[in-house]
């Protein structure tokens, strides 16, 4: 009905943008399931817009941690505290555009420590590849660009990457 139109274009108006980015009432979930994001351990802490090289991008900050259940390294399974969390270290990840505006987001990845082979490791998320600041979202939108009869420099220009990581 009319009043029920109304009433949900209010709603997303007034309250939409405040409960997704930003709100104390903002739900973690919301936010990681409009962008596509598949892990549990990541936390939405918020939000800003910043102008890098001229250019506006929508940043979200995050926090990633978890449990391990063994080392990487070594492969002791993590019962008596043998892991240990040690630190972090935030990192930048390129997603696709929200909006207009292309999408960072900082994450500060939980460092960890083996008491055992006395290695460290960062925890591991499923929406970039190890050592890689480009999601795994970007690159499939990449690909299917390249599908297209489009020169490289664009798709790079359309995707905010360098051409070199297109190629």
């Amino acid at each position: 009905s009319r009043s029920t139109c109304s009433f949900i274009i209010w709603n997303y108006n007034n309250n939409f943008k405040d409960n997704i980015w930003g709100s104390s009432d903002a739900s973690n979930a919301s936010i990681t399931e409009i962008l596509g994001i598949n892990d549990n351990n990541l936390v939405i802490l918020g939000n800003e817009k910043e102008k890098i090289k001229g250019i506006e991008y929508t940043v979200l900050r995050g926090k990633l941690s978890y449990r391990p259940t063994c080392c990487p390294r070594c492969g002791i399974v993590n019962e008596n505290y043998d892991i240990t969390k040690n630190g972090s270290r935030t990192v930048k990840i390129f997603f696709n555009r929200v909006n207009t505006n292309p999408l960072i987001l900082m994450v500060k990845k939980q460092r960890f420590f083996c008491k055992h082979c006395e290695s460290t490791f960062m925890a591991k998320t499923p929406i970039v590849d190890k050592g890689c600041f480009i999601s795994n979202d970007l690159k499939r939108s990449i690909v299917l660009n390249l599908c297209e009869t489009k020169s490289m420099d664009l798709i790079a220009r359309k995707h905010y990457v360098s051409p070199t990581s297109v190629a």
